[in-house]
């Protein structure tokens, strides 16, 4: 059975992105057909590789030791440092510790674009009956506010459409906060769309349901619809053996997410990895209505072009590994940045953030020995 990302902080929702790009089967064949073209000069998607091909199908423990070492979280700093959006990025730096951000799920159109994979989103707007394209480009999620929707996005949409994605992410929404003009700008009547809960059809070309991101009504919490050898599963990436040094994700749980038929009356239980029938007694807070939720506005399926010709993917495993000073002085720069080390300048500034960390600050030495013990109880936390 292949291996379940554990989760640290607050990032089941980045965690069930890494599940569904790197680990569903059709997306992972995408995946690994375009990695073939990495740069391997490019460190984070040399980790990203190293995480796809050795950390697929391993054993748990050694998998749980590594992820240990590179949680989630920081994978996540050191992709973000690559985009442009600034606010986003101070956003999730100073408040994925404290703060819910499954409202984020979106950015796996970011993530695939990434990996450089060619994605599309498609949003459905039910009041009126309309698709329109490459929302997410045009959207800021974290002001909750249209980007700039002019003439040309009609041009620029076209031309993604036109080059055939490789990858649709697709979500249903009830209302948006656009104007008529900018709907109608990013919609496009003359395109060609079937959708059916298993397939979609987009200018005669056939796409494949392979993944689901899946957000709860009532706490939040992301997890995942996969296909590992032909079958669905559930992905949660809540820790299983309830362990408050090294975490064990749940493991992946056979259930057919993708057949509405199959929905009535299931639940799937977070702490428990289970399934539970509506006869079953249940807190609302710990399972998620499954029923309730196919094809519902809060997620976003994943739909991956399927060709008739096989794909040749490499099995080469070289040139994917850091080496262990690297890493390490790698992470450790990531975490002076997260927790602005640098800034520290006044003993004030020094004795704050001891204290978050549960520790004293020592007036027989100095500020900057202070500061060297502070940043080695940080990396504690991390390597």
């Amino acid at each position: 059975m292949l291996y379940t990302i554990p989760q640290y902080k607050n990032t089941c929702w980045f965690n069930s992105i890494l599940t569904v790009s790197l680990y569903s089967q059709l997306s992972r064949r995408i995946v690994m057909k375009k990695m073939e073209e990495w740069d391997k000069r490019d460190k984070e998607l040399m980790l990203i590789k190293k995480i796809i091909l050795k950390y697929y199908i391993i054993d748990k423990e050694k998998g749980d030791k590594f992820f240990y070492k590179l949680k989630p979280e920081i994978i996540l700093f050191k992709i973000f440092k690559r985009f442009d959006n600034k606010s986003l990025y101070k956003f999730i730096k100073n408040d994925i510790y404290d703060n819910d951000l499954s409202w984020y799920s979106a950015f796996i159109i970011d993530f695939y674009r990434f990996l450089g994979i060619k994605c599309l989103d498609i949003t459905y707007l039910e009041t009126i009956d309309l698709f329109i394209y490459n929302l997410h480009k045009y959207y800021d999620y974290y002001e909750s506010k249209p980007l700039k929707i002019d003439n040309e996005v009609k041009i620029e949409n076209q031309k993604i459409i036109d080059d055939i994605p490789d990858i649709i992410v697709f979500n249903k929404l009830k209302y948006i906060y656009l104007s008529t003009k900018q709907i109608n700008l990013l919609g496009n009547k003359s395109v060609k769309l079937i959708l059916n809960g298993k397939y979609l059809i987009l200018n005669g070309i056939y796409y494949q349901i392979d993944g689901m991101l899946m957000k709860n009504y009532s706490n939040n919490h992301i997890i995942a619809g996969i296909t590992y050898k032909f079958k669905k599963y559930i992905y949660n990436s809540y820790d299983f053996n309830k362990s408050n040094i090294i975490k064990s994700a749940c493991p992946l749980v056979k259930y057919n997410w993708s057949n509405y038929d199959d929905y009535y009356n299931q639940y799937f239980h977070y702490y428990d990895c289970i399934l539970k029938s509506n006869d079953e007694d249940y807190d609302e807070d710990d399972v998620y209505n499954i029923y309730s939720n196919y094809l519902d506005y809060r997620n976003r399926i994943v739909f991956v072009r399927v060709d008739k010709s096989k794909m040749s993917i490499s099995k080469s495993r070289k040139d994917i590994s850091l080496s262990s000073n690297e890493f390490q002085r790698d992470i450790e720069n990531l975490l002076k940045d997260i927790y602005n080390i640098d800034d520290i300048i006044t003993m004030e500034d020094v004795i704050n953030k001891m204290k978050y960390f549960n520790l004293k600050y020592d007036t027989d030495i100095s500020l900057e020995e202070n500061k060297i013990i502070l940043f080695k109880k940080i990396i504690d936390l991390y390597i």
